[in-house]
Protein backbone atom coordinates (compact mmCIF):
# COMPACT_ATOMS: atom_id res chain seq x y z
CA UNK A 1 0.00 0.00 0.00
CA UNK A 2 1.12 3.68 -0.74
CA UNK A 3 2.13 5.56 2.07
CA UNK A 4 -0.17 8.04 3.08
CA UNK A 5 0.98 11.58 1.18
CA UNK A 6 3.70 10.56 -0.47
CA UNK A 7 3.58 10.97 -3.83
CA UNK A 8 6.60 9.40 -5.86
CA UNK A 9 5.89 7.00 -8.63
CA UNK A 10 5.97 3.56 -7.83
CA UNK A 11 7.08 4.18 -4.16
CA UNK A 12 5.60 1.08 -1.86
CA UNK A 13 5.14 1.05 2.06
CA UNK A 14 3.35 -1.58 3.93
CA UNK A 15 0.63 0.42 5.52
CA UNK A 16 1.47 3.15 7.72
CA UNK A 17 2.44 6.39 7.67
CA UNK A 18 6.24 7.13 8.84
CA UNK A 19 7.39 8.85 11.75
CA UNK A 20 10.24 11.03 12.22
CA UNK A 21 11.57 11.53 15.92
CA UNK A 22 14.13 14.54 15.78
CA UNK A 23 14.99 17.21 18.16
CA UNK A 24 18.42 18.71 18.90
CA UNK A 25 21.24 16.10 19.00
CA UNK A 26 21.28 14.66 22.94
CA UNK A 27 17.69 15.51 22.92
CA UNK A 28 16.85 12.30 24.07
CA UNK A 29 15.85 11.33 20.41
CA UNK A 30 17.57 7.47 20.37
CA UNK A 31 15.96 6.25 24.16
CA UNK A 32 12.60 8.17 22.92
CA UNK A 33 12.46 6.93 19.02
CA UNK A 34 13.35 2.81 20.67
CA UNK A 35 10.39 2.92 23.15
CA UNK A 36 8.07 3.94 20.04
CA UNK A 37 9.78 1.55 18.25
CA UNK A 38 8.49 -1.09 20.53
CA UNK A 39 5.50 -0.64 19.52
CA UNK A 40 3.92 -3.51 17.51
CA UNK A 41 4.53 -3.14 13.74
CA UNK A 42 7.26 -0.32 13.98
CA UNK A 43 10.31 -0.71 12.56
CA UNK A 44 13.57 1.80 13.75
CA UNK A 45 15.86 3.79 11.26
CA UNK A 46 18.70 5.17 12.58
CA UNK A 47 19.69 8.57 11.16
CA UNK A 48 19.63 8.45 7.56
CA UNK A 49 20.31 12.25 7.28
CA UNK A 50 23.96 11.28 9.35
CA UNK A 51 26.50 12.32 6.66
CA UNK A 52 29.10 9.96 8.26
CA UNK A 53 27.03 6.72 7.75
CA UNK A 54 23.85 7.64 6.52
CA UNK A 55 22.33 7.42 3.34
CA UNK A 56 24.58 7.50 0.31
CA UNK A 57 23.94 10.88 -1.24
CA UNK A 58 23.45 13.03 1.88
CA UNK A 59 25.47 15.95 1.01
CA UNK A 60 26.31 17.19 4.37
CA UNK A 61 25.03 16.75 7.68
CA UNK A 62 21.68 19.31 8.83
CA UNK A 63 20.28 19.57 5.36
CA UNK A 64 17.58 22.57 4.82
CA UNK A 65 15.13 20.87 2.54
CA UNK A 66 11.53 22.63 1.25
CA UNK A 67 9.56 22.05 -1.18
CA UNK A 68 11.07 23.43 -4.85
CA UNK A 69 14.47 23.20 -3.14
CA UNK A 70 17.41 22.50 -6.11
CA UNK A 71 18.24 19.51 -4.35
CA UNK A 72 14.46 18.53 -3.23
CA UNK A 73 14.27 15.88 -5.74
CA UNK A 74 17.53 14.25 -4.77
CA UNK A 75 16.35 13.83 -1.17
CA UNK A 76 12.75 12.64 -2.00
CA UNK A 77 14.55 9.49 -3.89
CA UNK A 78 16.83 9.15 -1.33
CA UNK A 79 13.62 9.06 0.95
CA UNK A 80 11.46 7.01 -1.92
CA UNK A 81 14.19 4.37 -1.61
CA UNK A 82 14.41 4.30 2.01
CA UNK A 83 10.81 3.63 2.17
CA UNK A 84 10.72 1.43 -0.13
CA UNK A 85 13.65 -0.55 1.22
CA UNK A 86 15.98 0.10 -1.20
CA UNK A 87 18.18 2.51 0.49
CA UNK A 88 22.34 2.14 0.55
CA UNK A 89 23.89 3.24 3.10
CA UNK A 90 27.54 4.78 3.72
CA UNK A 91 30.00 2.61 5.29
CA UNK A 92 31.66 5.12 7.92
CA UNK A 93 35.49 5.95 8.45
CA UNK A 94 38.06 3.53 9.93
CA UNK A 95 36.93 2.23 13.28
CA UNK A 96 37.92 4.77 16.28
CA UNK A 97 36.33 3.43 19.57
CA UNK A 98 34.86 6.10 22.16
CA UNK A 99 36.62 7.06 24.73
CA UNK A 100 35.74 5.26 27.78
CA UNK A 101 33.73 2.39 26.17
CA UNK A 102 34.13 -0.84 27.82
CA UNK A 103 36.61 -3.68 26.53
CA UNK A 104 33.80 -6.17 25.10
CA UNK A 105 31.92 -3.39 23.82
CA UNK A 106 35.06 -2.47 21.61
CA UNK A 107 35.59 -6.09 20.74
CA UNK A 108 31.85 -6.25 19.56
CA UNK A 109 32.26 -3.03 17.76
CA UNK A 110 35.49 -3.98 16.08
CA UNK A 111 34.17 -7.49 15.01
CA UNK A 112 30.74 -6.65 13.81
CA UNK A 113 31.92 -3.61 11.82
CA UNK A 114 33.13 -5.17 8.61
CA UNK A 115 29.78 -7.76 8.32
CA UNK A 116 27.37 -4.90 9.39
CA UNK A 117 29.08 -1.72 7.67
CA UNK A 118 27.37 0.35 10.53
CA UNK A 119 25.07 0.06 13.04
CA UNK A 120 22.69 2.17 11.02
CA UNK A 121 22.73 -0.62 7.87
CA UNK A 122 22.20 -3.58 9.91
CA UNK A 123 19.01 -1.96 11.85
CA UNK A 124 17.83 -0.92 8.53
CA UNK A 125 18.36 -4.40 7.01
CA UNK A 126 16.96 -5.76 9.88
CA UNK A 127 13.60 -3.30 9.78
CA UNK A 128 12.75 -3.92 6.29
CA UNK A 129 13.57 -7.55 5.69
CA UNK A 130 10.92 -7.79 9.31
CA UNK A 131 7.31 -8.58 7.78
CA UNK A 132 5.91 -7.22 10.87
CA UNK A 133 7.58 -3.78 10.71
CA UNK A 134 4.29 -1.65 9.12
CA UNK A 135 5.47 2.02 9.88
CA UNK A 136 9.27 3.16 9.47
CA UNK A 137 10.54 5.30 12.62
CA UNK A 138 13.07 7.16 11.39
CA UNK A 139 15.46 8.73 14.34
CA UNK A 140 16.90 11.56 13.37
CA UNK A 141 18.42 14.88 15.11
CA UNK A 142 19.77 15.48 11.25
CA UNK A 143 16.93 15.94 9.62
CA UNK A 144 15.47 18.67 12.26
CA UNK A 145 15.74 21.55 9.25
CA UNK A 146 14.02 19.34 6.65
CA UNK A 147 11.33 18.21 9.00
CA UNK A 148 8.27 20.10 7.29
CA UNK A 149 9.50 19.13 4.41
CA UNK A 150 9.24 15.59 5.69
CA UNK A 151 5.95 16.47 6.92
CA UNK A 152 4.07 18.07 4.26
CA UNK A 153 5.86 16.13 1.39
CA UNK A 154 6.49 12.74 2.33
CA UNK A 155 3.69 12.85 4.32
CA UNK A 156 5.48 11.48 7.72
CA UNK A 157 4.25 11.69 11.28
CA UNK A 158 6.44 14.49 13.32
CA UNK A 159 8.05 14.04 16.64
CA UNK A 160 9.77 17.18 18.12
CA UNK A 161 11.64 16.87 21.26
CA UNK A 162 12.82 19.74 23.02
CA UNK A 163 15.12 19.48 25.93
CA UNK A 164 16.51 22.74 28.34
CA UNK A 165 19.01 24.62 26.60
CA UNK A 166 21.49 23.95 29.61
CA UNK A 167 21.04 20.15 29.72
CA UNK A 168 21.74 19.96 26.30
CA UNK A 169 24.91 22.32 26.07
CA UNK A 170 25.97 19.94 29.16
CA UNK A 171 25.62 16.96 27.60
CA UNK A 172 27.30 18.65 24.18
CA UNK A 173 30.57 19.36 26.79
CA UNK A 174 30.45 15.80 28.37
CA UNK A 175 30.51 14.31 25.30
CA UNK A 176 33.63 16.16 23.94
CA UNK A 177 31.75 17.21 21.47
CA UNK A 178 33.26 20.47 19.32
CA UNK A 179 30.48 22.72 17.91
CA UNK A 180 30.51 23.60 14.14
CA UNK A 181 28.72 26.94 12.62
CA UNK A 182 29.51 26.29 9.04
CA UNK A 183 26.55 23.83 8.73
CA UNK A 184 24.22 26.85 9.47
CA UNK A 185 26.64 29.59 7.62
CA UNK A 186 26.84 26.81 4.09
CA UNK A 187 23.14 27.03 4.09
CA UNK A 188 21.96 30.56 3.39
CA UNK A 189 18.55 29.92 2.30
CA UNK A 190 17.84 28.64 5.74
CA UNK A 191 19.36 31.73 7.25
CA UNK A 192 17.24 33.71 4.95
CA UNK A 193 14.12 32.19 6.27
CA UNK A 194 15.58 32.46 10.07
CA UNK A 195 17.34 35.59 9.78
CA UNK A 196 17.77 35.29 13.86
CA UNK A 197 20.14 32.43 13.04
CA UNK A 198 22.22 34.25 10.68
CA UNK A 199 22.44 37.22 13.22
CA UNK A 200 23.62 34.54 16.07
CA UNK A 201 26.07 32.84 13.08
CA UNK A 202 27.45 36.20 11.69
CA UNK A 203 31.17 37.24 12.70
CA UNK A 204 31.28 39.32 15.40
CA UNK A 205 33.95 42.39 16.61
CA UNK A 206 34.88 40.66 19.52
CA UNK A 207 36.26 37.34 18.42
CA UNK A 208 35.25 33.64 17.94
CA UNK A 209 32.51 32.48 20.07
CA UNK A 210 33.39 30.12 23.00
CA UNK A 211 32.28 26.28 23.00
CA UNK A 212 29.63 26.93 25.18
CA UNK A 213 28.50 30.17 23.19
CA UNK A 214 28.58 28.28 19.97
CA UNK A 215 26.75 25.00 21.37
CA UNK A 216 24.16 27.76 22.60
CA UNK A 217 23.62 29.01 19.12
CA UNK A 218 23.24 25.73 17.86
CA UNK A 219 20.47 25.13 20.18
CA UNK A 220 18.65 28.38 18.96
CA UNK A 221 19.21 27.49 15.43
CA UNK A 222 17.36 24.26 15.71
CA UNK A 223 14.78 25.17 17.85
CA UNK A 224 13.53 28.54 16.09
CA UNK A 225 13.21 26.23 13.04
CA UNK A 226 11.17 23.30 14.76
CA UNK A 227 9.01 25.15 16.78
CA UNK A 228 8.46 27.80 13.85
CA UNK A 229 7.81 24.31 11.67
CA UNK A 230 5.15 23.31 14.64
CA UNK A 231 3.01 26.04 14.49
CA UNK A 232 2.86 25.90 11.09
CA UNK A 233 1.84 22.46 11.34
CA UNK A 234 -0.26 21.70 14.27
CA UNK A 235 -0.26 17.63 13.65
CA UNK A 236 3.36 18.18 14.42
CA UNK A 237 3.93 16.59 18.53
CA UNK A 238 5.58 18.40 20.38
CA UNK A 239 7.09 16.97 23.89
CA UNK A 240 9.74 17.89 26.29
CA UNK A 241 12.78 15.31 27.37
CA UNK A 242 12.04 16.65 30.84
CA UNK A 243 8.14 15.48 31.06
CA UNK A 244 9.20 12.43 29.58
CA UNK A 245 11.39 11.83 32.30
CA UNK A 246 9.48 13.01 34.61
CA UNK A 247 6.24 11.09 34.13
CA UNK A 248 7.22 8.18 31.66
CA UNK A 249 4.22 5.98 31.37
CA UNK A 250 1.90 8.88 31.42
CA UNK A 251 3.56 10.77 28.94
CA UNK A 252 4.65 8.05 26.39
CA UNK A 253 1.21 6.47 26.43
CA UNK A 254 -0.33 10.13 25.58
CA UNK A 255 2.09 9.78 22.86
CA UNK A 256 1.70 6.48 21.37
CA UNK A 257 -2.23 7.69 21.04
CA UNK A 258 -1.30 10.54 19.04
CA UNK A 259 1.10 8.89 16.33
CA UNK A 260 -1.50 6.08 16.89
CA UNK A 261 0.90 3.21 18.05
CA UNK A 262 -0.50 0.39 20.25
CA UNK A 263 0.55 0.12 24.22
CA UNK A 264 0.53 -2.94 24.89
CA UNK A 265 1.52 -4.13 28.90
CA UNK A 266 4.50 -5.49 27.14
CA UNK A 267 5.51 -1.97 26.24
CA UNK A 268 4.40 -0.42 29.11
CA UNK A 269 6.79 -2.95 31.59
CA UNK A 270 9.50 -2.42 28.73
CA UNK A 271 9.30 1.63 29.20
CA UNK A 272 9.10 1.83 33.19
CA UNK A 273 12.11 -1.02 32.55
CA UNK A 274 14.20 1.51 30.85
CA UNK A 275 12.68 4.40 32.94
CA UNK A 276 13.43 2.79 36.61
CA UNK A 277 15.39 4.36 39.47
CA UNK A 278 16.65 0.64 39.79
CA UNK A 279 19.29 1.68 36.92
CA UNK A 280 21.44 4.28 37.48
CA UNK A 281 23.61 6.06 35.03
CA UNK A 282 26.60 7.87 36.34
CA UNK A 283 25.99 11.45 34.49
CA UNK A 284 30.26 10.98 33.99
CA UNK A 285 29.97 8.07 32.29
CA UNK A 286 30.83 9.19 28.17
CA UNK A 287 28.07 6.69 26.27
CA UNK A 288 26.61 8.48 23.15
CA UNK A 289 23.37 6.44 23.52
CA UNK A 290 22.13 5.22 26.90
CA UNK A 291 18.78 3.04 26.79
CA UNK A 292 18.38 2.22 30.34
CA UNK A 293 18.69 5.14 32.64
CA UNK A 294 16.96 6.80 35.60
CA UNK A 295 15.20 9.32 33.69
CA UNK A 296 13.88 11.82 36.88
CA UNK A 297 17.55 12.19 38.38
CA UNK A 298 18.68 12.90 35.36
CA UNK A 299 16.89 15.82 34.42
CA UNK A 300 18.66 18.63 36.27
CA UNK A 301 22.08 16.82 36.57
CA UNK A 302 23.31 19.75 34.53
CA UNK A 303 23.26 22.34 37.63
CA UNK A 304 25.89 19.95 39.37
CA UNK A 305 28.27 20.57 36.45
CA UNK A 306 27.64 23.95 34.77
CA UNK A 307 29.29 26.94 36.63
CA UNK A 308 26.87 30.18 36.95
CA UNK A 309 28.76 32.02 34.36
CA UNK A 310 28.01 29.18 32.12
CA UNK A 311 24.49 28.84 32.95
CA UNK A 312 23.84 32.83 32.70
CA UNK A 313 25.93 32.73 29.11
CA UNK A 314 23.81 30.20 28.38
CA UNK A 315 19.96 31.66 29.19
CA UNK A 316 21.06 35.07 27.42
CA UNK A 317 22.03 33.30 24.14
CA UNK A 318 18.62 31.00 24.37
CA UNK A 319 16.21 32.85 26.65
CA UNK A 320 13.58 34.32 23.97
CA UNK A 321 13.26 31.04 22.12
CA UNK A 322 13.48 28.90 25.24
CA UNK A 323 11.02 31.09 27.14
CA UNK A 324 7.91 29.56 26.01
CA UNK A 325 9.23 26.36 27.19
CA UNK A 326 11.50 26.33 29.86
CA UNK A 327 10.49 29.54 32.14
CA UNK A 328 12.86 31.40 34.72
CA UNK A 329 11.45 28.93 37.38
CA UNK A 330 13.48 25.83 35.39
CA UNK A 331 16.79 27.83 35.33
Amino acid sequence: MAVRGAGGAGVKHRDGRPIVVTGAPRSGSTFVGNVLASAPGVGYVHEPFNNEFGLVGVERNFPYVWAGAPHEATYRRLVDDLLAGKARFRTPPDYVPRPGLPARERLRDAVARPLVRSRANFMYTRTKLDPRARRYLLKDPFACFSLEWLHRSVGTDAVVLLRHPAAYVDSMLRMGWAPSLDDLRGQPELLARFPTIGELVADRPGGPLTVVESHAVWWVAIYSVLLAFADANPAMVVVRHEDLALEPVDRFAALFSQLDLELTDRVRRGIAERTGVERVVSGSEQRVHVLRRDSASAVRRWRERLDDVDVACIAAITGVTAAEHYPLAEW
